[in-house]
């Protein structure tokens, strides 16, 4: 499933880039709530979330060069609207969230392998489906993770699959009729 197990350092699990409402939809499963996000990764985006962070500009420093767009899916405790999982399914270099801090302040990123595994939608959904409670317990949402009940995240995960599936084609088409700038170095 996954190559490089990348440690996010301290302090930017607090400034992850945050979903963008209009472009996020919801789907509560008990006590999980699932954003569907049509989301975009450049230049523009990281200097928004992190320009105001000299150490965080300076771990993003080699990917100011990105332009990605693809969807995220965020799984969230419904209670209290945190954030444990986030499935960054982006058409270069898709990736898997764990929101939990190390002892340290970190958390961990793990890269998708599309190689073996396919489409990322369908294989978070059919993982989600299987071993939520499981993730979420190694994500320490160990309360949420005992009241899933995946037979209830297995009815929602084709209206979520078809969500996203939609959510790509009507932005990406879109994004197809912009004109692309450079990303702005600086």
């Amino acid at each position: 499933m996954v190559g490089n197990d990348v440690i996010i350092p301290k302090g930017l699990i607090e400034d992850l880039v945050k979903p963008v409402p209009a472009n996020t939809r919801y789907v509560k499963c008990g006590p999980v709530t699932f954003g569907v996000e049509f989301r975009e990764l450049n230049a523009r985006v990281i200097k928004e979330n992190y320009g105001h962070d000299v150490e965080a500009m300076k771990f993003f420093e080699p990917m100011m060069n990105i332009d990605d767009i693809g969807v995220t899916l965020h799984v969230y405790s419904t209670d209290d609207s945190l954030e444990h999982l986030r499935f960054d399914a982006f058409g270069d270099k898709p990736h898997l969230h764990y929101h939990y801090i190390l002892p340290d302040g970190s958390h961990r990123k793990l890269d998708y392998d599309f190689a073996a595994c396919g489409d990322m939608i369908p294989w978070a959904m059919r993982t989600m489906v299987e071993r939520l409670p499981e993730m979420l317990r190694e994500a320490k949402a160990t309360e949420v993770a005992d009241r899933v009940d995946v037979d209830e995240v297995q009815k929602i995960a084709p209206t979520i699959i078809e969500m996203a599936s939609r959510m790509l084609a009507d932005r990406s088409a879109a994004r197809l009729d912009e004109p692309r700038a450079e990303p702005e170095m600086t």
